[in-house]
């Protein structure tokens, strides 16, 4: 592993149109590089916008496909490894899934492991998370619900993982209810806080956490959600996150 700078990034998606979302992310792929930076991730599905309906069928694609090759223009032409959540269609089943591409092409995938109760009928679990080689540091992935569960962590880690990305669309607080947002804000840092640092130190991995503000609900509604991000050393401690306040 080299050293490097990652740009977590909290944003918005609208749910099934990754047309309008992919020319969202490559703007904030554009101001990661003007930081210097080398890996820019978004949340999960943040390529396809979550959404728990039959829309999430019509909007499924295959990895690689369309959606991922306009990752590797937007990593192409930043200079600079994109990794985004998308949802994927392969053989008539759909997957959370998150990507990653860089400026030479696809890099790799990996699906979402554990399926909470509310998305069991949107999209299935995947097996074994694999370990990719971004070519700066091998890389595990999972994506939200995975997370609270050890074995997920460790999965990856004995695969070799140095750097842990976990992905989230997970909001405290009621959906479709003006927000707080420093107490909605800390009251997401304090729950996953407790998590996180285990998942680090029992690992010895990085981890960099990123959850979605979102745009709209699952039910198509106003979300306000918890633009949060926290990134962990390999010795459980909270090097970066954002600040309670963020708001958008």
């Amino acid at each position: 592993m080299v050293s490097f700078r990652i740009a977590a990034t909290s944003i918005g998606s609208r749910p099934a149109a990754p047309e309008q979302n992919l020319p969202h992310l490559s703007e904030w792929a554009a101001k990661a590089k003007q930081r210097d930076v080398s890996l820019v991730c978004f949340p999960e599905l943040c390529v396809t916008g979550y959404v728990t309906s039959s829309a999430i069928w019509d909007a499924a694609e295959p990895v690689p496909g369309p959606s991922t090759e306009a990752l590797v223009e937007i990593a192409r032409s930043e200079d600079l490894i994109v990794g985004a959540g998308i949802a994927e269609e392969d053989r008539g089943l759909v997957y959370n899934t998150y990507v990653f591409a860089g400026p030479e092409g696809y890099l790799g995938k990996s699906r979402k492991i554990h399926i909470p109760p509310g998305e069991v009928s949107h999209w299935r679990g995947g097996g074994v998370p694999p370990v990719i080689d971004i070519g700066l540091a091998k890389v595990g992935v999972n994506i939200c619900f995975d997370n609270w569960l050890p074995e997920s962590g460790r999965l990856v880690a004995l695969q070799g993982a140095e750097v842990l990305i976990a992905p989230y669309v997970w909001s405290v607080g009621p959906w479709d209810s003006p927000p707080d947002h420093a107490a909605r804000n800390r009251a997401w840092k304090d729950y996953a806080g407790r998590t996180f640092p285990a998942r680090a130190i029992d690992n010895g991995m990085f981890l960099v956490a990123i959850n979605e503000y979102g745009t709209t609900s699952p039910r198509e509604g106003t979300n306000f959600g918890n633009p949060v991000v926290m990134v962990y050393s390999p010795l459980g401690q909270l090097i970066a996150e954002s600040p309670d306040e963020a708001d958008d």
